[in-house]
C-alpha cells in the first residue's frame, strides 16, 4: 500500500520483478476513490522501492482504464478521481523512463 493524503483514496501496487533475460518488471499501481459520489483529489506518496524505482526517477504510468499516459517523477504525485466524470479509479501500468510522446509507449507499438 502507498500513503495518500486523502483518506477517501486508496493506493496499492503489485510488482513482478523482471527476469535475468532482460524482461522488464511488470508493475501495476491501483488508485481508487472510495467515495462513490464525489470527486476526490490527493497526493499519492509512492514507495518507489516497492515499485522497483530509484528515488527521483522519471517514469510513465499508463492508465489501463482510460488510456492516458502520464509522466511522473519522484514519490509525490497528484491524482484526481471523479466518479461522476467516469474516472473513479486508475489502474496504471508502471514503466521506468521518460517517453517523448505516446507513440514511444509500447502500448502504441
Amino acid at each position: 500500500f502507498h500513503h495518500v493524503d486523502n483518506a477517501r483514496i486508496i493506493a496499492y501496487s503489485k510488482r513482478t520483478p523482471g527476469t535475468i533475460d532482460g524482461v522488464d518488471d511488470d508493475t501495476v499501481l491501483v488508485i481508487v476513490n472510495l467515495d462513490g459520489h464525489a470527486k476526490q483529489v490527493g497526493t499519492v506518496d509512492l514507495d518507489l522501492a516497492a515499485l522497483g524505482l530509484a528515488a527521483d526517477t522519471r517514469f510513465s504510468v499508463h492508465d489501463l482504464l482510460g488510456g492516458a499516459t502520464y509522466e511522473w517523477q519522484g514519490s509525490a504525485n497528484y491524482v484526481e478521481l471523479d466518479p461522476a466524470g467516469g474516472r473513479p479509479a486508475h489502474i496504471f501500468h508502471v514503466r521506468q523512463g521518460f517517453r517523448r510522446d505516446e507513440h514511444d509507449h509500447p502500448f502504441f507499438a
